[in-house]
């Protein structure tokens, strides 16, 4: 039964890439790649992004295909997308979450309350299924798209409290958090 779904998010994405022009995306030098000398979407161009977006590791071992509370699928998204930084992660990576997460826990922790930010991120970070060693959670980052810009949501896979890479935690018993509805912003890995 495994992938199912990704064939049709493949077409999903090229056809959105096709349909039609990003301007939110302009001057990014993966998806101008994708435009024909004329400025618009290049069918093929678009295919071949699509396809390899769709079809990366990265995207398939963090998106749940099945027993997800959402089936991971292509959309036009005109929202804040946040993402969970620290001095030592890409602050511009591509695994970005809905501002409404951030907005419910903040409702917990009253304004004021001493380390309020720390422990609105502390709260998520199960919910993204963000390893401790992955990404330390000591800033947001916020992105407000001016205009539309391709994505992929979908439930984060099950990932482990610390990385099983990480050969500091493998005496200890690791814990899986669950994930969450999550975004990747895929505009960024155009290549």
């Amino acid at each position: 039964m495994a992938d199912l779904v990704w064939p049709q998010l493949e077409r999903d994405l090229a056809e959105l890439l096709t349909r039609k022009v990003f301007p939110g995306l302009r001057g990014v030098p993966g998806y101008e790649k994708l435009l024909a000398s004329d400025g618009r979407p290049d069918a093929a161009a678009c295919q071949t992004a699509a396809h390899a977006i769709v079809n990366s590791t990265d995207l398939k071992d963090g998106i749940k295909e099945f027993g997800g509370r959402e089936v991971p699928k292509v959309q036009d998204w005109s929202k804040p997308l946040l993402r969970a930084v620290s001095p030592k992660n890409n602050p511009n990576g591509f695994w970005w979450f809905e501002e409404e997460l951030v907005k419910r826990w903040s409702r917990k922790y009253p304004p004021g309350m001493p380390n309020r930010k720390g422990h609105i991120l502390e709260s998520i970070r199960p919910m993204l299924a963000v390893c401790r060693d992955w990404n330390d959670f000591t800033d947001l980052r916020v992105f407000w798209p001016r205009t539309s810009v391709p994505i992929i949501t979908g439930q984060g896979q099950y990932k482990p409290i610390f990385s099983t890479m990480d050969a500091r935690h493998a005496a200890f018993p690791n814990v899986l958090y669950m994930g969450a509805l999550l975004s990747k912003l895929r505009s960024q890995k155009i290549t």
